[in-house]
């Protein structure tokens, strides 16, 4: 069992595309653009994983993303359906823990501190909710919500990855490139003289923007960062689930 909190983050994989392909057999295996309306003036609501290849990707024009992909199947936004798949994708979420955090439409918090095997958990987790929706989801986990919330993006889709240092069979060893801008070693407490041995190993800078904070101490990989009032990416926050979000 893993000591202290344990925050699984799971995103439905290009899920208003999915949703489409899903319900339309006619769009399984093909690059399908979700558009905003009005269809030919608006911009790429959601893209397919077969249309990414293209540059087509969510908030690019229509008119640009009919240029990338003139062969791509474009579907105008239907938000009653996607509403329909989160609300079965939650009602999954509910079984396994009633401390859910939703985050979107599409992204939610667990809190599974306690869990005997989170690995595990995760895996039949995504199991299920590829038997009872036919959606594929891509799951992070971590000792808070920054950490899941960046290790759910590393391996879509269908994606599994833990943000814990030296545990599991799929880990994270450093974060780099953008995912938080802005973060610097000082703005996150960063041990002196741990930054700028350290990022640079990993590509960033202690005196420029960074991705997350990643340094090694006691010989063990620290993934996320302590937090600051600049920018709490430690976000020991706990999950809010709908009671806690009630007025």
């Amino acid at each position: 069992m893993i000591e202290g909190r344990v925050i699984f983050h799971v995103d439905a994989d290009a899920f208003f595309a999915s949703v489409e392909q899903l319900t339309d057999p006619r769009l399984k295996g093909k690059p399908v653009v979700v558009c905003g309306l009005p269809l030919e003036h608006g911009v790429v609501t959601a893209a397919s994983y077969e249309a990414r290849p293209y540059g087509v990707e969510a908030g690019i024009p229509v008119a640009l993303a009919r240029k990338l992909l003139p062969d791509g199947y474009f579907v105008p936004v239907n938000i009653p359906k996607y509403l329909f798949f989160s609300t079965r994708l939650l009602s999954i979420y509910l079984q396994v823990t009633p401390r859910v955090e939703a985050y979107s439409v599409d992204e939610v918090f667990l809190d599974l501190t306690g869990e005997a095997d989170p690995w595990c958990r995760a895996v039949d987790l995504k199991r299920q909710i590829a038997r009872e929706t036919g959606l594929t989801v891509s799951v992070g986990i971590g000792p808070n919500k920054l950490v899941p919330k960046i290790a759910s993006d590393l391996d879509k889709p269908d994606g599994l990855t833990h943000g814990f240092a030296g545990t599991g069979p799929t880990g994270i060893r450093a974060f780099t490139g953008g995912t938080v801008p802005g973060n610097r070693a000082e703005d996150c407490g960063v041990p002196e003289g741990i930054g700028d041995r350290h990022f640079r190993r990993f590509g960033g800078g202690a005196s420029g923007p960074i991705a997350t904070v990643v340094w090694e101490e006691r010989g063990e990989a620290v993934l996320g960062c302590p937090g600051s009032r600049r920018n709490p990416c430690g976000d020991a926050g706990p999950v809010a689930t709908a009671e806690k979000q009630r007025p």
